[in-house]
């Protein structure tokens, strides 16, 4: 049974609308009493639309002179025309490009095309070796780092090189040129908040040059923009936001060793927008410019004013919430589901994606009718470095299912079991696995779709009645864990990436949750990279709890009604 997050998509022809058709639903209908799994289950392709209009505004000409004044070359620039492009994933998983502000979007092949759902994030790399086009880095969930030489098709790139140990970092940006030498360079943070500089090579077959460590503290970020050149100076800056909403300019130096002046501030308020992304120079007047999206999809444009911070916004184009990710946005690349899976008293399964916007897609029938009454589910993130989700089943012979492969026996002693994303640190899922004595254990996932490593993290466990989790609450790139006691308590166990012991000490985040008759952790589904817990009460209304990215929670917001029909949500 696979259940991946995004089935791949069929070829889609060069448009301003996207809209894709709908796939297969089936399941099998195996009694849960004989110890078999119920079946496999595949889901439709999730429905995307286009957004509605250029990125950043219909580009006006530039005149000769502002054009001269330019003083770097843009990252992105996909068709060679020294004119910035955009690039962003939707979400069926496909990429496309937003050309020099031109109404139309078109579907790009980025890296190794049958990979897609590999990549955690993609990084525009300017022109290596000062060739026709940008050149493109992908990272993957379990850290190997890629270029690859860009070509304006839609089948994707040649490799030109790889490396691995890179899933060390929650962050991996390219400002552009930072030592002024004409070559793009590389900026690396891990969680703890260690900033690490790779020079650019210019060699297609050898990238980078060593990392010079360039600070600490860099944790206090929630999103790091890499601008380009924003005071027209020709070298690289960058902006970053804290989590109370303040955006702060690092203006770039020309030094390696030590590349950015003290910071200054931009100004308060950003926390509004969820993601902000660095577009260069999109008006020709030599100066970095910026936009920046609301939950809702609205983007604003704030264009460098050549003195390091920006001029008042301008409103831009709606439907941007379609984007699930923006080459060369600030905040933590989200890797995982996002998304709610949940089975009626028949026992028929239904799916609802994730709009992007806070709010989910009407409810799709992914089984037979009753096709998984008496089962015995888990809903989680995948146990591969793929952004798939997986289904687990416990049969009444104490054997467990992952995505229909049976995975052995002995796991009946377990009444809980969580598949909260990586707490290894390792770039693949892993399961969290509760006996009855209130026993948790780790289970690492094995990078193939199942587990191994059991390791006990400790006792006491059976004070809780929901555990759940799927991906990053706190902000700094780890999965971590939700956990309600029988008073309605909540409390929130942050992920260290450490497998001997995968979570710090708890922190109480909320009481008098002890209303809510489900609690799932489900994933991003405001774009802002961070988990969201939903939570339905005895009336059927469905609410949403966003992540203030410390692992607090914002005040609840309304998003559905009617789910008082299921008495299972995952």
């Amino acid at each position: 049974m696979n259940f991946s997050r995004h089935m791949r998509p069929g070829r889609l022809a060069v448009c301003t609308a996207i809209v894709l058709a709908t796939g297969m639903t089936l399941a099998g209908t195996a009694s849960a009493t004989d110890g078999d799994s119920h079946g496999s289950v595949v889901r439709p392709t999730p429905k995307a639309e286009a957004p509605l209009g250029p990125l950043a505004g219909k580009r006006k000409a530039a005149s000769a002179g502002l054009r001269a004044a330019a003083t770097v070359a843009p990252r992105l620039d996909v068709d060679g025309d020294n004119i910035p492009d955009s690039l962003y994933q939707a979400i069926n998983d496909s990429y496309y490009v937003n050309a020099s502000g031109a109404t139309d979007h078109f579907k790009y092949g980025v890296g190794e095309a049958s990979s897609y759902l590999d990549y955690k994030d993609v990084i525009p790399f300017g022109k290596v070796d000062g060739g026709y086009q940008t050149d493109l880095l992908t990272l993957t969930a379990d850290g190997e780092l890629t270029l690859f030489r860009s070509q304006f098709i839609e089948d994707g790139q040649s490799r030109a090189w790889s490396g691995r140990g890179w899933g060390i970092y929650n962050k991996v940006f390219a400002p552009g040129d930072i030592n002024r030498d004409g070559k793009v360079d590389l900026l690396a943070r891990t969680p703890d908040g260690v900033l690490y500089l790779y020079p650019g090579s210019g060699n297609p077959s050898a990238p980078l040059k060593g990392r010079i460590k360039i600070g600490a503290g860099w944790q206090a970020y929630d999103q790091l923009v890499g601008t380009n050149d924003i005071n027209s100076d020709g070298i690289a800056d960058l902006v970053a936001r804290d989590f109370s909403g303040v955006l702060y300019a690092y203006l770039g130096t020309g030094s390696t060793s030590a590349p950015f002046k003290p910071r200054s501030t931009i100004g308060s308020g950003w926390n509004a927008y969820n993601q902000i992304v660095g577009l260069d120079d999109i008006d020709g007047d030599g100066n970095g410019d910026m936009i920046a999206r609301t939950v809702s999809g609205q983007v604003y444009v704030y264009k460098g004013n050549g003195a390091g911070a920006f001029k008042p916004r301008a409103i831009g184009s709606t439907g941007w919430n379609a984007a699930t990710l923006f080459a060369q946005q600030g905040g933590n690349p989200d890797f995982g589901r996002n998304d709610l899976a949940a089975r009626d008293s028949g026992g028929t399964l239904w799916w609802y994606y994730s709009k992007n916007n806070g709010t989910l897609s009407s409810r799709v029938k992914i089984s037979d009718t009753g096709g998984w009454k008496g089962a015995n589910v888990t809903f989680g993130s995948s146990f591969t470095n793929q952004n798939t989700s997986a289904i687990l089943e416990q049969t009444s012979n104490g054997a467990l299912y992952i995505n229909g492969d049976y995975k052995g026996l002995g796991w009946g002693s377990f009444n809980a079991l969580v598949a909260p994303g990586d707490l290894s640190n390792d770039g693949t899922g892993d399961l969290l696995g509760r006996d009855t004595s209130g026993n948790l254990y780790l289970f690492q996932g094995n990078g193939v779709g199942g587990t191994q490593n059991k390791i006990k993290i400790g006792g006491g466990w059976g004070v809780y009645n929901k555990l759940t989790g799927a991906g990053d609450l706190t902000g700094d790139g780890r999965a971590d864990l939700l956990a309600r006691d029988g008073s309605g308590n909540l409390y929130l166990y942050a992920g260290t990436g450490v497998p001997s012991a995968p979570f710090k000490s708890r922190v109480k985040v909320g009481y008098g949750y002890e209303g809510y008759k489900q609690l799932v952790v489900t994933g991003d589904l405001t774009g802002d990279g961070r988990a969201e817990l939903l939570a339905t009460d005895s009336a059927g209304v469905l609410w949403r709890y966003d992540s203030y990215g410390t692992g607090k929670l914002k005040s609840r917001v309304k998003i559905g009604t009617n789910y008082q029909i299921y008495p299972n949500q995952y």
